[in-house]
């Protein structure tokens, strides 16, 4: 299991679910899976709408420093939605699960003696 990523990067849909291409602007939704035993499978709690930025290789990268996330396991599932009307959603992504670990200081005041 990956410890303390930074990035979170995905490739866009290019298709509507009905086969037609994408030519609209599109936005992206960060949804946690709950950590209580009650939720139900496959179900993600909304935690971000973020703006991914297209890097040269097709890919959207978005830090992962910016979400809402606590330390220990998290699991995260991403989806997109029209940013002209945002009820037009689409289904969750596979989802991802790391860790995130407290990192200690550099230790101070090294010397030689």
């Amino acid at each position: 299991m990956k410890i303390n990523p930074t990035t979170l990067s995905w490739t866009a849909p290019t298709t509507n679910v009905d086969g037609s291409p994408i030519d609209y602007e599109l936005e992206y939704e960060v949804g946690i899976e709950p950590k209580d035993v009650e939720a139900e499978v496959g179900y993600y709690k909304p935690i971000a709408t973020i703006p991914g930025q297209l890097r040269a290789n097709e890919r959207y990268e978005a830090p992962i420093s910016e979400l809402p996330l606590e330390y220990g396991e998290n699991t995260i599932a991403l989806r997109s939605f029209k940013k002209a009307v945002p009820e037009l959603v689409s289904q969750w992504s596979d989802p991802v699960t790391f860790m995130l670990q407290p990192v200690p200081e550099r230790p101070l005041e090294l010397r030689v003696t």
